[in-house]
C-alpha cells in the first residue's frame, strides 16, 4: 500500500511538472513590432513634458492656461494585428494602472512599451497599448519597473480614461521583468 500511495504522489507530481512544462512551451513571446500590421510604421511619440515644458505641436499652449489645445489626439490609425488572437503570449512592458481591488492592489491596467505612456501626452498608438485584466489583484512594489505579462491575447479594442488600447489580454500574470 505505501508503495502504491508513493507511486501514485511521484505520478501526480511527474503531471504538474510536465503539464506545467507544456503551458510554457504554449506561451509565445511577443514584441512592441509584432503589434503592428505589415506595411504600417511604427510611430511611438515622444512623451512631452507637460505643463511648462516643450509640447509636440511646436506651439507654446501650456503657458497660455489652455493644456488641451498643446495635447495631439492618440493615433487610432495603423490597424492591429489579429494573428494573436486567443492565443497565451509575453509581452513585456510598463503598468498604467487603471482599477484597484479594496484592499490596494492593481487588477486592471495599460500595458505600454516605454514609462510614463499614456500619462504623458500623446498616448501610444492603440496599437502599442494593451488593456489587462489580472488572474489575481497584485500589489506592485514599483510602476517604474518593467514587467512581463502573460495571458490570453485578443485584438479587441478598450476606451479608458487614458487612452483606447487596441487590444486586449485576460487572465493575465505577471512576472518581473529580468535586465
Amino acid at each position: 500500500m505505501a508503495f502504491l500511495k508513493h507511486t501514485l504522489r511521484t505520478g501526480v507530481l511527474l503531471t504538474l511538472i510536465f503539464s506545467s512544462d507544456s503551458f510554457a512551451k504554449d506561451i509565445e513571446e511577443i514584441t512592441w513590432r509584432d503589434l503592428v500590421p505589415e506595411g504600417s510604421a511604427v510611430h511611438i511619440p515622444v512623451p512631452s513634458h507637460g505643463p511648462g515644458g516643450d509640447d509636440l505641436t511646436g506651439n507654446d499652449a501650456w503657458n497660455e492656461g489652455e493644456p488641451d489645445a498643446a495635447v495631439p489626439a492618440q493615433s487610432l490609425s495603423g490597424g492591429v494585428v489579429e494573428d494573436y488572437n486567443d492565443k497565451l503570449v509575453k509581452l513585456p512592458g510598463f503598468v498604467v494602472p487603471l482599477e484597484y481591488s479594496n484592499k490596494g492592489k492593481i487588477t486592471e491596467f495599460l500595458l505600454v512599451p516605454y514609462f510614463g505612456a499614456c500619462i504623458h501626452y500623446p498616448p501610444p498608438p492603440h496599437n502599442q497599448i494593451v488593456y489587462v485584466v489580472l488572474e489575481e489583484p497584485v500589489a506592485l512594489s514599483s510602476i517604474w519597473d518593467p514587467v512581463w505579462a502573460i495571458g490570453k491575447f485578443t485584438a479587441e479594442s478598450h476606451d479608458s480614461y487614458l487612452a483606447t488600447a487596441g487590444y486586449t489580454m485576460a487572465d493575465t500574470k505577471l512576472e518581473d521583468f529580468e535586465y
